[in-house]
């Protein structure tokens, strides 16, 4: 199923991302030396230290003596982001695994693993053990600013690829479409003058003149709205009959029988698979968009998403349309 784009999370996520790549370009590592020694330092920058005539020169996260820490600390956020948003758009990606994992696991094992690395990076110097006999030449390492930066936002998207999805707040469409109404439907709006609904229109009419539809009808038979003739006014509806002398009103279904309706979720909801003991949702529900119910299951709505059909149980707030 499409999982209809990315959610706020995902957002967040992308944030943590940019921040990490773009702070990878700062001094990760730094090496001061003290002396006027002269020392080579390959693939850093360097600059005049304010006393004693030493220098400093610094190492940033793609330095390629380096080279495991631009791997696993800057690429590995970059590819977990990617990774998440082909989960995002990959039809049945939940049901489309690689490597034994879905997507949405790999970036999230990838994501984790990238904070774990950055973690344990700040125990390690510019140059391993070769810091002892720099030290006798008077050059210490320490890290830079950049190393103190990226950590943070590693953890912090660690922590949204583990909880993002289970939390209501964040897993909401970061990008929310527009309700698409089916054809000659047109939903009821509120008189904002009085507070109260408008009064209902005649047999076989919407509130604005347009034709209404059953409940149940495919959209591909569904009439297209009805507009009056520019300065030709609408045609006043014929007085109802007497109550007495109509005849009783026959049921347009038989009792019990389920009448199709449309409807609209108020947040992303999974449909589950109809029947069986799995609970592997088969399609997800936005909000913003209508769905057919097609019939009754039990406490919940047997529900039709893009050709496929599933068990909406949680009906709580759903919007019905007429």
């Amino acid at each position: 199923m499409n999982q209809k784009g990315l959610t706020r999370g995902d957002g967040l996520v992308f944030l943590c991302v940019a921040l990490i790549f773009g702070f990878s370009f700062a001094p990760y590592y730094k090496a001061v030396q003290s002396s006027s020694r002269g020392t080579n330092f390959a693939g850093g920058s360097s600059s005049d230290s304010d006393s004693g005539g030493g220098d400093s020169h610094s190492f940033n996260a793609w330095a390629q003596t380096h080279w495991p820490l631009m791997a696993v600390v800057i690429l590995l956020p970059l590819l977990a982001f990617v990774a998440l948003v082909l989960h995002r758009y990959m039809q049945n990606a939940e049901h489309r695994p690689v490597g034994g994992l879905t997507l949405r696991q790999w970036a999230t094992a990838m994501g984790v693993v990238a904070a774990w690395a950055a973690l344990w990076s700040l125990g390690g110097n510019a140059f391993g053990v070769a810091d002892e006999v720099l030290k006798s030449v008077s050059v210490e390492s320490e890290h830079g600013f950049g190393a103190f930066v990226i950590l943070p936002f590693t953890l912090l998207m660690a922590v949204l690829l583990l909880i993002m999805d289970r939390v209501p707040a964040l897993s909401y469409p970061l990008f929310v479409a527009a309700p698409q109404y089916p054809p000659g439907y047109v939903p009821m709006q509120p008189n904002y003058g009085t507070g109260m609904y408008p009064q209902p229109a005649p047999p076989g009419m919407s509130p604005t003149g347009m034709q209404s539809v059953p409940p149940g009808t495919p959209i591909a038979h569904m009439p297209p709205p009805v507009t009056p003739a520019a300065g030709v006014p609408a045609a006043a509806p014929a007085p109802a009959p007497a109550v007495a002398s109509a005849p009783p009103a026959a049921s347009s279904a038989p009792a019990g029988e389920f009448e199709q309706f449309w409807l609209a979720v108020p947040e992303a909801r999974p449909l589950l698979p109809v029947g069986g003991l799995d609970k592997t949702p088969v399609a997800t529900l936005e909000p913003g968009t209508w769905y057919l119910a097609v019939e009754a299951a039990g406490d919940g709505l047997v529900v039709e998403a893009d050709g496929t059909r599933g068990v909406l149980w949680n009906t709580a707030g759903i919007q019905r349309g007429e």
